[in-house]
């Protein structure tokens, strides 16, 4: 008995021994590593913010892991943030730890440059070996409205040709003077296109055939501004029949229109978006005026043809 005993305590001694062997020794050393927690994020990207509508986006940044990526998907979603409008895979990565955003398939797959005005979201997400998911971003960017500026010439030229003197009706001869300066780049006076001789402003009768243009109607103000539009799109100048600014109440006035600005879209046009250069004033520094801000307005008249009201304006043939 006192043989099993002293055996006893010398295994139990052992066991003891055995025990705080083990618990000295390092954690890693009892059984394989825990798991170490996935690292997944991005890094580098800046937010898209607001974009003019037909804009291509760089996105920059890059998706990293301390483990193998599994992929990094993108996406335009709507405005409700749920809808998916476009979306970008990278499929399966399996050999990379980093994974930049810029110029990478999923990015490459958007086409922001599509997109209508309103607000979005951009939304990246990725997975990477250890099993980890995340939405990396999720953030609204805005599209705006992209507007068309244009002007067919140097005011400082037109101006060269000279203006009317103060109450006399020698405005479209002027106009039409300044249209073809525009057109084929040579100077040119008014008394070219004068049919009432000998030449004499307060007599002047302008014959616009003699410079190739054409007069036309429209029943609508806002056909009108589109037509114009078109016109100065191909490079030529318009003129159109205004009242208002001081203009004559029994003839009103010819302005030579020769630029717009801020046009989001040939259905919007107004006045508010047409540059126009006078034959009679300048109000401004630049020598071109807004037709909206000058106070002048078409003028609706009675065609002596059709008997129909219309909005008068000149087109090179």
């Amino acid at each position: 008995m006192a043989n099993t005993t002293k055996i006893n305590r010398q295994i139990l001694a052992l066991v003891i021994a055995f025990v705080m062997v083990i618990f000295a020794l390092p954690q890693t050393s009892l059984t394989s590593q825990a798991a170490e927690a996935s690292t997944l994020k991005v890094t580098g990207y800046q937010s898209i913010g607001s974009i003019t509508q037909g804009s291509k986006v760089t996105i920059s940044g890059s998706v990293s892991s301390n483990y193998l990526l599994s992929y990094v998907n993108a996406y335009i979603l709507a405005s409700d943030g749920q809808s998916v409008l476009q979306a970008g895979y990278s499929h399966t990565i399996s050999d990379k730890k980093t994974y930049p955003l810029g110029g990478s398939t999923p990015v490459s797959a958007l086409d922001f440059s599509s997109l209508v005005p309103g607000t979005y979201y951009f939304q990246v997400t990725a997975k990477d070996a250890s099993g980890c998911a995340k939405y990396l971003i999720k953030e609204t960017f805005t599209v705006k409205a992209s507007t068309r500026t244009k002007t067919l010439i140097d005011y400082r030229e037109l101006e060269k040709i000279g203006r009317q003197p103060s109450g006399t009706q020698s405005c479209m001869c002027f106009s039409l003077a300044y249209c073809r300066r525009i057109i084929d780049g040579k100077q040119h006076s008014w008394t070219e296109y004068n049919s009432v001789k000998p030449d004499n402003h307060s007599t002047a009768k302008a014959d616009p055939s003699k410079a190739g243009y054409t007069a036309h109607y429209e029943t609508t103000e806002k056909e009108l501004w589109q037509h114009v539009y078109d016109e100065l799109d191909k490079g030529n100048p318009v003129i159109v029949h205004v009242k208002g600014n001081g203009a004559s109440d029994t003839y009103g006035h010819w302005i030579t229109i020769i630029g717009y600005e801020n046009v989001a879209s040939r259905a919007s046009v107004s006045a508010v978006n047409f540059r126009y250069f006078d034959s009679v004033s300048i109000t401004n520094k630049t020598g071109i005026e807004n037709v909206k801000y000058a106070g002048y307005y078409p003028w609706s008249t009675k065609q002596t043809k059709s008997g129909i009201y219309g909005y008068s304006y000149l087109t090179l043939d």
